[in-house]
Protein backbone atom coordinates (compact mmCIF):
# COMPACT_ATOMS: atom_id res chain seq x y z
CA UNK A 1 0.00 0.00 0.00
CA UNK A 2 2.64 2.03 0.69
CA UNK A 3 4.59 1.81 -1.85
CA UNK A 4 1.50 2.04 -4.49
CA UNK A 5 0.56 5.34 -2.78
CA UNK A 6 4.66 6.35 -3.02
CA UNK A 7 4.72 5.86 -6.74
CA UNK A 8 1.87 7.87 -7.14
CA UNK A 9 3.31 10.97 -5.49
CA UNK A 10 6.68 10.36 -7.70
CA UNK A 11 4.61 10.93 -10.82
CA UNK A 12 2.63 13.53 -9.79
CA UNK A 13 4.33 17.35 -8.94
CA UNK A 14 3.14 20.12 -6.66
CA UNK A 15 2.17 20.84 -3.70
CA UNK A 16 -0.29 18.61 -2.88
CA UNK A 17 1.78 15.70 -3.89
CA UNK A 18 4.98 16.89 -2.25
CA UNK A 19 2.07 16.93 1.44
CA UNK A 20 1.25 13.41 0.13
CA UNK A 21 4.68 12.23 0.12
CA UNK A 22 5.84 13.63 3.32
CA UNK A 23 3.08 12.26 5.17
CA UNK A 24 3.90 8.65 3.53
CA UNK A 25 7.46 9.31 4.75
CA UNK A 26 6.31 9.41 7.91
CA UNK A 27 3.88 6.69 8.03
CA UNK A 28 6.33 4.30 6.90
CA UNK A 29 8.59 5.64 9.89
CA UNK A 30 5.80 4.73 12.25
CA UNK A 31 5.02 1.92 10.48
CA UNK A 32 8.75 0.55 10.24
CA UNK A 33 9.95 1.30 14.25
CA UNK A 34 6.83 -0.69 15.15
CA UNK A 35 7.95 -3.56 13.29
CA UNK A 36 11.39 -3.21 13.85
CA UNK A 37 10.42 -3.57 17.88
CA UNK A 38 8.76 -7.00 17.49
CA UNK A 39 11.26 -8.71 14.86
CA UNK A 40 14.14 -7.64 17.46
CA UNK A 41 12.20 -8.92 20.55
CA UNK A 42 11.25 -11.68 18.77
CA UNK A 43 14.59 -12.41 18.15
CA UNK A 44 16.02 -11.75 21.26
CA UNK A 45 13.83 -14.51 22.45
CA UNK A 46 15.32 -16.85 20.37
CA UNK A 47 18.39 -16.36 20.61
CA UNK A 48 19.54 -14.86 17.36
CA UNK A 49 23.63 -14.47 17.23
CA UNK A 50 23.52 -11.63 15.05
CA UNK A 51 21.26 -9.57 16.78
CA UNK A 52 23.37 -6.55 17.40
CA UNK A 53 24.08 -6.22 13.96
CA UNK A 54 20.73 -6.87 12.66
CA UNK A 55 19.46 -4.11 14.86
CA UNK A 56 22.35 -1.64 13.93
CA UNK A 57 21.11 -1.78 10.42
CA UNK A 58 17.24 -0.95 11.70
CA UNK A 59 18.54 2.03 13.33
CA UNK A 60 20.32 2.88 10.14
CA UNK A 61 17.36 3.06 7.91
CA UNK A 62 15.36 5.05 10.70
CA UNK A 63 18.39 7.47 10.68
CA UNK A 64 18.15 7.70 6.94
CA UNK A 65 14.36 8.05 7.13
CA UNK A 66 14.58 10.75 9.95
CA UNK A 67 17.01 12.51 7.41
CA UNK A 68 14.59 12.19 4.61
CA UNK A 69 11.65 13.64 6.66
CA UNK A 70 13.88 16.44 8.63
CA UNK A 71 14.91 17.23 4.79
CA UNK A 72 11.09 17.32 3.16
CA UNK A 73 10.14 19.56 6.12
CA UNK A 74 12.57 22.11 5.29
CA UNK A 75 11.10 22.08 2.10
CA UNK A 76 13.79 19.82 -0.04
CA UNK A 77 12.16 16.64 -0.57
CA UNK A 78 14.26 13.95 -2.89
CA UNK A 79 11.70 11.62 -4.12
CA UNK A 80 13.98 9.84 -6.19
CA UNK A 81 16.84 9.56 -3.20
CA UNK A 82 14.36 8.01 -1.11
CA UNK A 83 13.30 5.86 -3.59
CA UNK A 84 16.76 4.81 -4.66
CA UNK A 85 17.36 4.33 -0.21
CA UNK A 86 14.47 2.52 -0.18
CA UNK A 87 15.07 -0.24 -3.60
CA UNK A 88 18.67 -0.87 -1.85
CA UNK A 89 17.38 -1.16 1.73
CA UNK A 90 15.33 -4.30 0.25
CA UNK A 91 18.06 -5.64 -1.65
CA UNK A 92 20.97 -5.24 0.76
CA UNK A 93 18.70 -5.80 4.51
CA UNK A 94 14.85 -8.00 3.28
CA UNK A 95 16.76 -9.86 0.54
CA UNK A 96 20.07 -10.95 2.62
CA UNK A 97 20.10 -9.98 6.10
CA UNK A 98 15.98 -10.98 7.26
CA UNK A 99 16.33 -14.21 5.12
CA UNK A 100 19.40 -15.03 7.37
CA UNK A 101 17.39 -14.74 10.35
CA UNK A 102 14.41 -16.46 8.90
CA UNK A 103 14.74 -19.64 10.66
CA UNK A 104 14.59 -17.72 13.63
CA UNK A 105 11.76 -15.72 13.26
CA UNK A 106 9.42 -18.80 11.95
CA UNK A 107 6.75 -20.18 13.82
CA UNK A 108 7.59 -23.87 15.31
Amino acid sequence: MLCAESEKCLESAGLESREKFHNLLHEMAVCTREHFAKEEALLLARNYPMLVEHAEEHERFQVALADFLFSAMQGELDKIGVFRFLSEWWVRHILVSDLDCRSYLEVS
